[in-house]
């Protein structure tokens, strides 16, 4: 074995045995050899190192040497073309030596581990404080150091990129910009500085100084460096924005993340900061400007807060963001969570079920956004919606407080603003979409304020406002909103035509008598379980048999909730006022309109005061500029009757004509006897009682009569509707009803077989076969209605003898035989019927069948002592018969129901839908104090409830992070 050899300068010398004059003789002339011999891997090893010694390198110094790249004089370094080649074919991996299994062998070496447990370096793995080429001398703590190092670098890339404004992770809840370009931070600035040099002029004129001098010298207790007032000054924000304290908005940190500023103006000398104790005005002024124009310098490229903004967030959109702008921090952070899980799961999002509470990729994605929104305030994106969302479930205050110090949303003040800026854009919107014809429908608001702190002049009353909805017309055919044809025919005042037989020739009864049918069908398929298989088979006969004018079940209606106003509607002033508002949000004015037909909805008393609006200012039909005319006279509006308030009054209708006061126990033929009977509770007012609960009464009341009788057997679907129409005969029509007040004896029996009225005939005039006997073709056939007026004109008739020994006859009316139960269960169920089948109608979007039914109640509305609705419907027959073109009357029936979720069956009333939204409003009041036409309420809540406040809100912030519906 050789022995090493130090030399004098500290280099070490390797000198294999028997090889001393190896390399060279004493005249430097290689020896000459024969042979090669062979040598293993540790004699080559040791060949090279004894050369290393032999020319006073270190194995340091060779690598250095090998690798660098510019010399001490910072000039690239000049290799030669072996050194050239060495060097590609290592780093490009071109052997079976890897760079990195190198270095991972020097990093794993136990050489490159302190021995001592007490030397310093072992507390330096993954130091962040220490530089790994200067303060580390082991391989391994220092190599650790160094991956760390780069590492971070490598995240600061990323996390520039995120925060860039190409990134779409920015959003402005605010956009206030000034003449000059900048924004509302800099006028708030200028206004603090020319405070701080007016009190600083004020002072030093007060102090006697000199005129004009800016300064004043104050007590050592008071003085303040200008530095520590600006940072006082920094912690209020009068826009009420986030505080800018953080980064600025527009500071992008470089590969050794130092910040570098975009603008000039971030730059402060170190000479401009007075250090003196004396607070001048001018330094104040200038200074604080400048600090409070850090993080919004004027304009800028980020999009403002929108719907289709919020809306349209993702996170499978922003994973795949993420993984493609930050792709270290996505892998690391996944790895966090997932240590043994394999690599290429890390990098995609893998398929997770549903019952995951705490889906991987989702928690990194939103990690990610809250160290985004940590470093840069603006990169608000997701927590922007998180706010909104809190907002719409009525979150604490302390939510957001909290929430955004921990980064997860930004502030309640934020949310607002952009609220606030999202109403007035959407209202601009609105006013410029002239070529979009909408629907207007409105409904009144109120609540009882009461004032917590009781003084002088404060008292509990009512706060009255209106709002209202715009809802984009479709499907309507060219000329629908051509003002002078219906102006025209309404001239023409056909009205006078019409007459109560022209009414009841116009109902289509055969189309009632097959909707009735179909409802006892409906009930035997739905309530005999062994009946189920046909329950799509009905629903086929409704769609295909029964239908009369059906809109397109798919479609997808857009509304736009407007701001609300201060008008009180139940005015005549107060609808004016309200109507006028909301035709100026979408823009239609007395210099913008065009004569055409503005379709504007609402319930029995908002269509009232429409009408009287109208009447009130026909007069100025004939005054003013002409072309100005229609728009003054509010001629140009169509008002609609809104059909829930309608089926409501109906609904009131059964319940208070049918309830069966003081006889609820004993009289089956009631509701109040099947209210009793399922325990169903009993409405204060019957006049306008619980929609749904009595709803459901009136379905129940209908089906349990049928629902124990099942047949022999399993009958084919037209055996079944031999029975439902023979159930509809009996039970279910007017007819049945007169029959039910007949006297019985005098009648057949009843029968579901021959003709549909035989068993109305009295027994004498039927055979078994349920066909007429009567041999005399000269007498008139005895039919129902010939039975019933025979046995309204005889009475009995009693002779008695007056004091003056006269005669004295007098009709005596027949003992009642027939029997009430049956004749008040037959109109329960047949106003029922129509009733359930105008509920079913207005779900599956037929409004033909809805307005068949409607012109039934102007009669049932007439005799049960609603004249008001009487009056409002056949002014609606009216208009949609004699005075409406064709294209309006297909538009009116096209638009008269609205699908929000554009799927089938889920249409419903514009009024149930402001009713909804009005609902929601309220409940987001919160007991503000507030009137309605205040900020809080006309841009704040009432524009966004479709979208934020709606229950399918929660439902979108569920559905975007994968969470699944609740069951």
């Amino acid at each position: 074995m050789g022995s090493p050899v130090v030399n004098g300068a500290g280099w070490v010398h390797y000198t294999p045995p028997g090889s001393s004059n190896a390399l060279a003789d004493n005249t430097g002339t290689p020896s000459p050899s024969p042979r090669k011999a062979y040598k293993t891997s540790k004699q080559k090893l040791d060949a090279v190192l004894a050369l290393l010694g032999q020319e006073q390198w270190s194995l340091g110094k060779l690598l250095y040497m090998l690798f660098r790249q510019v010399d001490k004089k910072g000039c690239d370094v000049q290799r030669s073309q072996t050194h050239i080649s060495y060097l590609r074919n290592f780093l490009q991996g071109g052997n079976e030596y890897k760079p990195a299994a190198i270095v991972d062998m020097i990093y794993t070496h136990p050489y490159s581990w302190p021995s001592s447990p007490d030397h310093p370096d072992r507390d330096l793995m993954f130091s962040s404080t220490r530089d790994p080429f200067e303060d580390i001398h082991y391989a391994r703590p220092s190599l650790s150091t160094w991956a760390l190092s780069t590492v971070s670098k490598q995240l600061v890339t990323e996390s520039n990129k995120i925060i860039d404004h190409n990134s779409g992770l920015r959003v402005r809840a605010s956009r206030k910009d000034t003449g000059d370009g900048n924004g509302a931070a800099v006028t708030d600035t200028q206004s603090h500085g020319n405070q701080g040099g007016n009190v600083d002029a004020s002072v030093g004129a007060g102090g006697g100084g000199e005129p004009g001098g800016g300064s004043v010298n104050l007590p050592e207790s008071l003085q303040l460096t200008v530095e520590q007032l600006e940072e006082e000054l920094l912690l209020f924000d009068p826009a009420g924005e986030e505080s800018s304290s953080g980064e600025d908005e527009d500071e992008v940190l470089d590969s050794q993340g130092h910040g570098q500023a975009h603008s000039p103006a971030a730059k402060v000398s170190e000479q401009e900061t007075p250090t003196s104790t004396n607070i001048q005005g001018a330094h104040l002024g200038n200074s604080t400007k400048r600090r409070r124009k850090r993080g919004r310098r004027g304009k800028t490229r980020d999009p403002t807060a929108s719907w289709d903004l919020i809306s349209g967030f993702s996170f499978t959109a922003m994973g795949e963001l993420f993984r493609t702008y930050a792709p270290v921090v996505y892998f690391l952070l996944m790895r966090f969570m997932c240590p043994k899980a394999p690599a290429e799961d890390l990098s995609e999002p893998r398929d997770e079920t549903e019952s995951t509470y705490r889906p991987k990729h989702v928690l990194c994605t939103s990690i990610i956004s809250e160290l985004a929104y940590g470093r840069n305030q603006w990169v608000n994106l997701l927590p922007l919606c998180r706010a909104i969302s809190f907002f719409s479930m009525k979150a604490h205050q302390s939510i957001y407080r909290v929430g955004t110090r921990l980064g997860h949303c930004t502030t309640y003040a934020t949310v607002q603003n952009a609220l606030v800026l999202m109403a007035k854009a959407k209202r601009t919107l609105l006013r410029q979409q002239h070529e979009i014809y909408k629907w207007i429908v409105l409904d009144n608001i109120q609540r009882y304020m009461r004032p917590q702190d009781h003084r002088i002049g404060r008292v509990d009353h009512m706060v009255n406002g209106c709002a209202g909805t715009a809802v984009e017309l479709q499907n309507c055919p060219p000329g629908a909103f051509d003002l002078d044809p219906w102006l025209t025919r309404c001239s023409e005042n056909r009205r006078e035509e019409l007459t109560v037989q022209k009414l009841l020739d116009n109902l289509d009864w055969d189309h009632l008598d097959l909707i009735s049918e179909l409802h006892f069908l409906q009930i035997l398929v739905e309530y005999v379980p062994v009946l189920g298989d046909y329950q799509q088979e009905v629903e086929r006969l409704f769609s295909t048999e029964a239908r009369k004018y059906q809109i397109d079940p798919n479609r997808h209606t857009k509304v736009h909730p407007l701001g609300t106003n201060a008008a009180n509607e139940t005015t005549t002033s107060g609808m004016k006022e309200a109507v006028v508002d909301f035709l100026d949000q979408l823009g239609i004015r007395e210099q913008q309109h065009d004569d055409h037909i503005q379709f504007i909805s609402g319930d029995g008393k908002s269509y009232e005061g429409i009408s009287n609006v109208k009447k009130y200012l026909s007069p100025e039909r004939h005054q003013g500029p002409e072309a100005s005319r229609n728009f003054k006279s509010l001629q140009f509006l169509l008002e609609i009757l809104e059909l829930w308030h309608t089926k409501w009054t109906d609904l009131g209708r059964l319940c208070h004509g049918k309830w069966g006061v003081g006889v609820e126990a004993v009289d089956p033929s009631t509701l109040g006897f099947m209210a009793k009977t399922i325990n169903n509770p009993v409405p204060s007012d019957k006049k306008k009682p619980d929609f749904y609960a009595n709803k459901r009464l009136v379905e129940v009341s209908n089906t349990l009569r049928f629902e124990k009788k099942n047949a022999n057997g399993l009958p084919t679907l037209a055996e079944l509707r031999d029975v439902a129409r023979s159930l509809h005969h009996v039970y279910a029509n007017s007819q049945a009803y007169e029959r039910a007040l007949l006297d019985q004896d005098l009648l057949g029996p009843l029968s579901g077989s021959g003709e549909k009225t035989a068993h109305l005939l009295p027994k004498a005039a039927s055979n078994a076969h349920g066909t007429s006997t009567n041999s005399s073709s000269s007498e008139p056939a005895m039919t129902p209605d010939n039975l019933i007026d025979e046995f309204l004109r005889e009475a009995d008739v009693e002779v008695t003898h007056g004091e003056d020994g006269k005669k004295k006859t007098t009709k005596v009316a027949r003992p009642f035989c027939g029997d009430w139960a049956a004749a008040n269960s037959i109109l329960l169920m047949r106003d029922g019927i129509w009733f359930l089948e105008v509920c079913r109608a207005i779900q599956q979007g037929d409004i033909g069948c809805v307005w068949e039914v409607l012109k039934v109640w102007i009669f049932t509305f007439a005799g049960s002592g609603h004249p008001n609705y009487t009056t409002y419907l056949l002014d609606m027959y009216c208009k949609i018969t004699y005075e409406l073109p064709e294209a309006t009357r297909i538009a009116l029936f096209e638009n008269w129901l609205v699908n929000l979720a554009g799927k089938p069956g889920h249409f419903l009333e514009l009024d149930l839908m402001q009713e909804h939204f009005n609902k929601w409003l309220e409940e987001m009041a919160q007991h503000s104090g507030k009137e309605f036409d205040d900020v809080w309420y006309r841009d704040v809540l009432s524009m966004h409830v479709s979208k934020t406040f709606s229950s399918s809100a929660a439902q979108r912030v569920s559905c975007c992070t994968g969470c699944p519906p609740r069951k």
